[in-house]
C-alpha cells in the first residue's frame, strides 16, 4: 500500500497536487494522513492528549451526562472544528468545483458559525453548538485505550479526524487503530502517524453524497483494537480490550463533522 501524507496547509490553499493526493488517498486507502505544521492551534490538540493520560475512564464527553469542559478542550474542539471545514471544502472543491451535487453542503459552509461562537455563552460553556447551528450535528471524544474498545464500524458522518498519542514500546498487546483497505487488508494506522499528524475518514453521509460525482469515497471500515480480526465485545464504557495490556495504551480525540443539510 502506498501512503503518500498531505499538508493540511496545502489543502487549506486548494493547491491542486494536494487535492489530488487527498482524494487518492481517501479513494485507494480509505483514510487519509495529514500533516499539521504551521498551525499554532494544533498545540491544544497535544496539550489535550497529554491531559488524557490522566483519565481514568474510557471517554469525555462520557454518555451518560454532560461533560465539564476545560479551556484547552475548549480550543482543541474549535481547532478540530475548524480543520474538518477545510478538508470538507477541499473535497467539494476538487470533486464538485461547481456544486452541482453538493450545492446546500457548501452553502452550510458558506453560513456555518465562527469559532469564536462555539461554546456560548461567552465561549465558556458545555456545549459547543447554539440550537439551529450548522454543523450542529457534530462532537468530539476523547479516548483513553487503559479503559475502553472501539469494534469494527463505519462512522455515520461527513468527516472524521482522529489525533493520537501513543506510548512507545515494543509489545503487540497495545490497542491500536486499525482501518480496513479497499482491497479488504487490516491496516494499523498507528503505526504510520508521527505527532503532531491526523488520520481523516470520511463517512456514510459523504459516500452517499460522493455517488454523485466522478470518484466514490467510502466509508471506511475501522475498529479500535488489538486484534482487528478478535470477536466482536459487547462494547461497555471502561472496560478494555481483554488482550490489551493494562497501561499505556493508546489515548486519541476524534472530531465528527456532521451536517444534516447536504
Amino acid at each position: 500500500m502506498s501512503i503518500t501524507k498531505v499538508s493540511l496547509r496545502e489543502i487549506e490553499q486548494l493547491q491542486p497536487t494536494a487535492l489530488h493526493n487527498f482524494i487518492s488517498q481517501l479513494s485507494q486507502n480509505g483514510f487519509a494522513i495529514l500533516t499539521t505544521d504551521g498551525f499554532p492551534e494544533r498545540q491544544a490538540i497535544l496539550d489535550t492528549l497529554a491531559k488524557a493520560r490522566a483519565m481514568t475512564t474510557f471517554r469525555f464527553p462520557p454518555h451518560e451526562h454532560l461533560g465539564t469542559y476545560s479551556e484547552q478542550q475548549r480550543e482543541a474542539f474549535k481547532a478540530l472544528f475548524k480543520w474538518s471545514k477545510i478538508c470538507l471544502r477541499a473535497l467539494l472543491k476538487g470533486l464538485d468545483p461547481l456544486g452541482e451535487n453538493s450545492s446546500l453542503l457548501q452553502k452550510s459552509l458558506l453560513q456555518s458559525v465562527n469559532i469564536t461562537e462555539l461554546f456560548p455563552p461567552n465561549g465558556l460553556g458545555n456545549e459547543p453548538f447554539s440550537k439551529g447551528m450548522k454543523f450542529s450535528g457534530s462532537f468530539f471524544n476523547v479516548f483513553h485505550y487503559d479503559f475502553g474498545l472501539l469494534n469494527a464500524h463505519r462512522d455515520r458522518c461527513l468527516i472524521t479526524i482522529v489525533a493520537v498519542d501513543q506510548i512507545m514500546e515494543e509489545t503487540t498487546s497495545k490497542t491500536a487503530l486499525w482501518a480496513k483497505s479497499p482491497d479488504d487488508i487490516w491496516i494499523n494506522l498507528d503505526e504510520r502517524v508521527d505527532p503532531g499528524e491526523i488520520i481523516i475518514f470520511t463517512g456514510e453521509d459523504f459516500e452517499q453524497l460522493s455517488e454523485g460525482f466522478n470518484i466514490k469515497l467510502p466509508a471506511v471500515l475501522h475498529c479500535t483494537r488489538v486484534d482487528p480480526n478478535a470477536e466482536r465485545l459487547i462494547l461497555l464504557d471502561d472496560l478494555p480490550d481483554p488482550e490489551s495490556s493494562s497501561h499505556n495504551n493508546r489515548v486519541s480525540v476524534a472530531f465528527v463533522l456532521s451536517d444534516s443539510m447536504m
